[in-house]
């Protein structure tokens, strides 16, 4: 049987309770934000992975996502950045941001629904006035084939900040006395301690549990092996750029490094019904890290991360994935995502080839 020297779990019951727990909080249902590969996570799991725990509204960042996406889906998925661009899907709802935008999908006479972004305060894409608003309206309502569902404004304030939050939140209200909107979204994450208005809240990240302003849990962390472990006097050199040994210790390698996971500071060691916290030290190489212990730790111990704003690049691999509690299937992702759904009572116990190369990856995902 192969080892894998590195594992990705990922709790789908963690995951299923921090849904429950914000719409709980919110008392809204939740729109979630699978833009940019799912934050690495790789958006076609997560997709059908959340639909099935109750999501039926998703965010992508624009039609070139939606494609990768396009033969699974059957919910609405709301595109943020599509400004003069159309595709014709029953499911894609179009982001109305300017005049511009306006009067380019009247000028389309498709079917198609709509949502109107209102830049409030975070100065960066939307609609910037009532009086660009209205014009937009009248343009939108004259057309028998546009759909206006919702509405929507995104916040600059981070989960401590709430003078410039409450100011975005009274100017959004100005544009909601103007239309009877079936859907209004406004608060990202970091909003979700505070008043909130609309029916729905826009989820990303945070439901992993990657949040600081309420209390989820985390729903995936990475296991790693020692490869190798040594002594190291104090003052010996080591790794790219020749890092100078403070002080004298164990070193420990494990087989990560950038081209896996984007730079962690955290790393833990679990004995004895006790956790460890390690020092990961120097440079990080290609595929390796150097992690400091004052004690020996065994060749081929784990070692575990637990990712809090790390982006790991799931979507770098061929994935085989083990789903606990729903019917048993796994979700086999291949180059060509030809497959999606099997049924089968097997573990996942596979090797993959790196994208467009030759190497061989030894990381699984395990659900």
């Amino acid at each position: 049987m192969v080892r894998f020297l590195n594992n990705l779990f990922f709790n789908i019951n963690n995951l299923k309770e921090n849904i429950t727990k914000i719409k709980n909080i919110t008392n809204k249902q939740i729109i979630s934000v699978i833009k940019s590969n799912a934050y690495g996570l790789n958006s076609v799991y997560l997709y059908q992975i959340l639909k099935r725990l109750g999501i039926n509204y998703f965010v992508l960042f624009n039609l070139d996502e939606f494609k990768k996406i396009e033969k699974y889906v059957n919910t609405p998925i709301l595109i943020l950045n599509n400004h003069n661009q159309f595709y014709d899907n029953q499911y894609i709802r179009y982001t109305i941001n300017s005049t511009d935008d306006a009067l380019y999908y009247k000028s389309l006479n498709k079917k198609i629904t709509v949502h109107l972004q209102v830049d409030t305060g975070m100065n960066r894409d939307g609609i910037r006035s009532i009086s660009e608003y209205l014009k937009i309206l009248s343009i939108l309502k004259k057309c028998q084939n546009i759909t206006i569902e919702g509405i929507f404004t995104h916040f600059a304030s981070d989960y401590l900040e709430t003078s410039y939050y409450n100011l975005q939140s009274s100017t959004f209200l100005e544009y909601l006395k103007y239309y009877d909107y079936k859907i209004i979204h406004t608060a990202a994450s970091s909003s979700l301690n505070k008043k909130i208005i609309g029916n729905y809240v826009r989820i990303g990240i945070e439901l992993y549990g990657l949040c600081k302003n309420i209390k989820l849990k985390e729903v995936f962390y990475i296991r790693t092996t020692v490869i190798n472990t040594f002594f190291l006097e104090k003052g010996s050199l080591f790794g790219y750029g020749l890092t100078k040994q403070l002080e004298s210790s164990y070193i420990n390698i494990i087989p990560l490094g950038y081209n896996n996971i984007v730079d962690f500071k955290n790393i833990f060691y679990f004995k004895n019904k006790k956790w460890y916290k390690l020092k990961v030290i120097g440079k990080s190489c290609m595929n390796h890290r150097h992690v400091q212990s004052f004690f020996r730790i065994k060749k081929l111990s784990y070692l575990y991360i637990f990712p809090k704003n790390d982006k790991i690049d799931i979507d770098y691999y061929r994935l085989i994935t083990s789903i606990k509690d729903i019917n048993k299937y796994y979700i086999e992702v291949k180059d060509d995502l030809s497959k999606i759904i099997k049924r089968t009572n097997e573990k996942s116990c596979f090797t993959w080839k790196r994208r467009n190369c030759y190497q061989i990856i030894d990381f699984r995902i395990i659900w």
